[in-house]
């Protein structure tokens, strides 16, 4: 079958869990589902035409670096909905995150379909810059869960919505403080 597949992959990036203190990551969760599942309607209308695309429909790919809060927030929510493949994006080898988190990474990482450990160095300020890089190229589609405030290091949040801001990456923001309301960012207010 010469016809084209649809593929969209959706990163994620937000804040880590001590962030989110006080926030309903029940309802962060259900935001985070309602949105893949509005991504992959919308996949499934454009490809029901099987004159111009594939019948077997979408490939969806969570692309998310696995840290602990939103970025786990989205690989569960990623797991509730059909179609969903999760690939991970780590910044630097499983050993040198801290031996508690270690176990919980693992874990996590057995529901993925794939896995790309990139080369930072842990403890290293920029640790985290590659995978900024990595989740504005790669991703179609970026989902922030930030609630807007500067950069607090290198890599953070803040950052890799302003490098998809710069790459025209179209970003839906979820505001961590009002997490059932998320809102598509108009790229010509920010380009």
């Amino acid at each position: 079958d010469l016809r084209p597949r649809v593929a969209i992959r959706v990163g994620v990036v937000g804040h880590r869990a001590e962030r989110l203190e006080g926030v309903d990551r029940g309802l962060l969760r259900g935001t985070l589902a309602r949105l893949l599942r509005q991504v992959r309607e919308s996949a499934v209308a454009t490809t029901a035409d099987v004159r111009h695309y594939r019948s077997d429909g979408p490939r969806l790919t969570l692309l998310t670096g696995m840290a602990d809060g939103t970025d786990r927030d989205a690989v569960d929510a990623a797991h509730t909905e059909p179609s969903w493949a999760v690939h991970a994006v780590l910044p630097f080898p499983i050993e040198g995150h801290h031996a508690t988190t270690q176990e919980g990474l693992r874990a996590a990482l057995e529901g993925c379909a794939a896995v790309t450990v990139l080369d930072g160095v842990a403890g290293r300020y920029d640790a985290y810059v590659p995978l900024a890089r990595v989740l504005v190229e790669q991703a179609d589609l970026l989902v922030a869960v930030w609630d807007g405030e500067r950069a607090r290091g290198v890599g953070g949040t803040a950052e890799v919505v302003q490098h998809a801001r710069r790459d025209a990456v179209p970003i839906i923001r979820i505001d961590p403080r009002m997490p059932s309301a998320p809102w598509p960012e108009d790229l010509r207010a920010t380009a």
